[in-house]
């Protein structure tokens, strides 16, 4: 398989991204960018978009940039800083592979408004699990 048919199978298959309604905006070898609409649902006790639906974005982002690869990839360390409060409306979370070797790769993440203004940002390390995924056997 390609690495966008394996960063496919792997969004597939993740049922938090389905129960959010996220859609997979783009995914290529160690790379996936992921869109969130952001509903009322979704709104803290303040009126803004909940740090949750912040970080699952982030996470889902970085698990798909992960699984590009035939071996399955589970997360093992994720750091978000937030930089600024969500102008209203969908929110577009990427990841981008910095490194991988032996059984560990390293990620970028950032979360973005409609506005394309930077919103959370951080790392995430994945630890590789050397067995060939298939769909069924998605983490």
């Amino acid at each position: 398989m390609k690495p966008e048919e394996h960063g496919h199978a792997y969004f597939a298959h993740d049922e938090l991204a389905r129960n959010l309604a996220m859609q997979l905006d783009a995914v290529e070898r160690g790379f996936a960018r992921v869109r969130v609409p952001a509903t009322g649902q979704c709104r803290n006790g303040i009126g803004t978009l909940h740090g949750g639906i912040i970080m699952a974005s982030a996470d889902i982002a970085f698990a798909v940039a992960c699984n590009t690869y035939p071996d399955r990839a589970a997360g093992v360390q994720m750091n978000l800083a937030f930089v600024a409060v969500p102008e209203a409306g969908d929110i577009v979370a990427e990841a981008r592979e910095l490194q991988r070797g032996g059984r560990v790769g390293n990620y970028e993440v950032k979360v973005l408004d409609t506005r394309a203004r930077l919103v959370a940002h951080g790392t995430a390390i994945a630890y590789i699990r050397r067995d060939p995924a298939t769909p069924t056997s998605r983490p």
